[in-house]
């Protein structure tokens, strides 16, 4: 039954999404596939491994069989994992959850990441043999190389795989072998992409230093990018991207003549970045705070980009017809998130999974609750990753998290509570405190970091 369910699990998905719902990235990235021409924009692994795909099928659909294939099959396998097999069926069902299901078939690379970190998941939990060794490393290769700061969701994972594979390790090899193999990856990732795949570099990071050269610009009453003027960068800092104004400057500043002429992503802004900060740490600091506030969200805030429809508008006439299963899924979602809007917001998950994390230290140890701690544990330092960067609000962002917080959930409750046979009050109280610092703090988010752009751009005037 449960191996059915799985089938008809990934047939209803590929009908649902065919041939892969796709934003400009990921046109962008199927082009690439087919040009056999890579930037480093976007990864270029994801788009060198689509490029074998399409050997076999004539479309995009082979990356999302693909995706299917592995988002199921490492339900499946979480699933073998437990004797009592009609509690385990609601494994299965993370698959159909409305906040995971909404992205499953789209064609982008932090749903490849999440659901390779997935079945490297629950790869660590089981016995090693060489030929999931070999798997797991290819999973983590993949994952970290189609998004690097997937390196702070890797880093629990790797450690749990080593701790479960070698148990009788001292600690500190543990964490040894952890940031050697996560190193190596980058190094191999970096290989294949400038040496073997010869991707043009785009300076992508500069998108964060623009973010953050821009606001600091107005600190300092003058323009840090080089070749735009101050005038610019005060007029984008009134304009409204992405329900903000803080961060996705160059949403705006690419449609001035000066960002035409000069544009910022020619040669790397690092020397001007770094020197920024050095003069004005604590402002940029306060920046970055705020910026993670916005990207958190709070209950006051909308949701944001929760649903990709089908098909950007494309030049290789690439479409996604609706069906019944299109339909139905899309009313689905959206009426759930209308129902329960919190749901699809990044500091609801990032608070769950803090809650887990402390009600799971106070029941007895077991499998299910080591393996619930290290997907929690995984969550909580990939949403925190994002603190440098300053993303856009896109739910997307945090895929990984909420399928990690949602397999959590449920292994806890599938592997039963029970309580430590001598529970410490101070530990109870330490927990308790716990909880109520983090959903104070979560919840108000928003409220403790905030920056009035009105305000600054007419300081910067002044």
């Amino acid at each position: 039954m449960a191996f059915s369910f799985s089938v008809l699990g990934f047939a209803a998905s590929c009908i649902a999404f065919f041939p892969g719902f796709m934003s400009s990235d990921s046109l962008t990235q199927y082009a690439s596939s087919q040009s056999l021409s890579y930037i480093d924009w976007h990864p270029p692994v994801m788009a060198w491994v689509w490029s074998i795909l399409n050997l076999i099928f004539p479309g995009p659909q082979g990356l999302l069989y693909l995706h299917l294939l592995t988002l199921w099959t490492a339900l499946y396998l979480w699933f073998l994992r437990y004797r009592d097999k009609k509690l385990a069926m609601a494994i299965l069902l993370i698959g159909l959850f409305p906040w995971v299901v909404n992205f499953s078939g789209v064609l982008w690379k932090d749903v490849g990441l999440a659901f390779a970190l997935l079945l490297f998941s629950v790869i660590a939990s089981s016995p090693m043999k060489l030929g999931r060794f070999m798997i797991a490393l290819l999973l983590l290769f993949y994952a970290i190389n189609v998004r690097h700061n997937a390196i702070f969701a890797a880093f629990p994972l790797v450690i749990y795989a080593v701790y479960q594979w070698r148990p009788a390790f001292r600690k500190v090899w543990v964490l040894v072998i952890a940031v050697v193999a996560l190193g190596a990856m980058l190094v191999l990732g970096n290989f294949l992409n400038y040496n073997i795949l010869h991707a043009k570099k785009m300076h992508p990071s500069n998108y964060m230093m623009l973010d953050d050269l821009s606001y600091l610009s107005l600190i300092e009453k003058r323009s840090l990018v080089p070749e735009i003027p101050i005038e610019d960068i005060r007029d984008c800092a009134t304009q409204e991207v992405g329900q903000t104004k803080l961060i996705a400057r160059d949403f705006c500043l690419s449609k001035k003549q000066s960002y035409r002429d000069h544009s910022p992503f020619r040669v790397t802004l690092a020397s001007e970045w770094k020197e920024a900060i050095m003069n004005h740490p604590l402002e940029y600091l306060r920046f970055k705070l705020a910026a993670f506030a916005y990207f958190m969200r709070s209950s006051d805030s909308p949701s944001f980009y929760i649903w990709q429809e089908g098909i950007d508008p494309n030049e290789m006439k690439l479409a996604q017809n609706k069906n019944a299963l299109t339909v139905s899924l899309e009313r689905y979602v959206k009426s759930t998130a209308e129902v329960f809007p919190f749901l699809f917001k990044p500091y609801w998950w990032l608070w769950f999974s803090f809650s887990l994390l402390i009600l799971s230290s106070a029941i007895k140890r077991s499998r299910s609750t080591g393996a619930a701690h290290m997907l929690l544990i995984s969550s909580i330092f990939y949403i925190f990753g994002y603190l440098p960067a300053g993303p856009t609000a896109d739910f997307r962002y945090v895929y990984w998290s909420v399928i990690a917080t949602s397999l959590a959930a449920v292994l806890i409750a599938v592997g039963g509570f029970r309580l430590q046979e001598k529970p410490k009050p101070a530990t109870y109280i330490a927990l308790l405190f716990g909880f109520l610092i983090a959903t104070i703090f979560l919840f108000n988010i928003q409220r403790i970091f905030t920056i009035d752009m009105d305000k600054v751009v007419l300081q910067s005037i002044s």
